[in-house]
């Protein structure tokens, strides 16, 4: 086997952050799900050329990961509009962040959830108007290859505000762009609990179809705040209705909770 990020001799297990895919110069990689349910990178040996990018970008890969507090500061706020707290899954800092990015120019990158394919997805977005996509937690692993393809082979001064998960940060900190000009790029990272299986999402689905009586929906709002600010439960939004998951007792929260299944 050539020496790629599927080659075997990681020291750690793969978190499916997507950024070997957006590096490989040969379009040698690409990130599919495993038996499992888990975005892994696959790798066709033919177009390798063992230049060795996926693995320098791989937190796998790294012997001597650099911890350090010489930066730590920790602030406490809550953003003081009362439509984006509540479309929010907690205090809705994020959002002022990013529309602080727009306004300077910088394109943001988050996480969207796809409606239509059932799939969370990183994209990069210009306007404010776009961000409301990028509202609420998505408790499952994100696609990240679109996301990462435009801001890696964009040849432009443009700067940009990169909000994703450690793992995915850590992954594009790595890369020769980011370390050219890092004065470019503001990356933020949110705290990741760890991600179900999408295959434990897709049973949720249709467990939810039965309940609701419908199987496409215009909206799915993760961390609902529509019973408490602290009672976990989905909205569901189609056309004009809505259903909400129940407040105790979520098959979905109660797994994801007891960590048993996830990554």
């Amino acid at each position: 086997m050539k020496s790629n990020v599927c080659d075997g001799e990681e020291l750690r297990f793969c978190t499916g952050c997507g950024v070997c895919v957006s590096v490989c110069g040969t379009k040698a990689i690409t990130i599919k799900l495993d038996n499992e349910g888990y975005y892994k990178p696959v790798v066709d040996e033919d177009k390798c050329v063992e230049c060795n990018l996926c693995k320098k970008s791989c937190y796998k890969y790294d012997e001597n990961p650099v911890q350090s507090d010489k930066y730590e500061m920790c602030y406490a706020a809550v953003n003081k509009n009362e439509k984006q707290l509540k479309a929010s899954s907690s205090g809705a800092v994020s959002r002022v962040l990013m529309e602080e990015c727009i306004a300077r120019d910088y394109k943001v990158m988050g996480c969207a959830y796809d409606t239509k394919e059932n799939i969370a997805k990183s994209i990069v977005v210009s306007t404010i108007d776009e961000l409301d996509q990028f509202y609420g937690s998505k408790y499952f692993q994100s696609l990240t290859t679109e996301g990462f393809d435009e801001v890696l082979k964009d040849r432009t001064e443009k700067k940009y505000a990169i909000f994703g998960t450690p793992c995915q940060i850590y992954g594009f900190s790595q890369t020769s762009k980011y370390k050219r000009k890092p004065d470019n790029y503001l990356l933020v990272d949110i705290f990741c609990h760890g991600c179900p299986s999408m295959k434990l999402w897709k049973s949720y689905l249709k467990y939810m179809s039965k309940r609701t009586g419908c199987s496409e929906y215009d909206k799915v709002v993760f961390r609902s705040k529509t019973h408490a600010w602290h009672e976990y439960c989905f909205d569901f939004i189609s056309k004009s209705k809505q259903y909400s998951s129940k407040k105790s007792k979520d098959p979905f929260y109660d797994i994801f909770f007891w960590n048993g299944y996830n990554e």
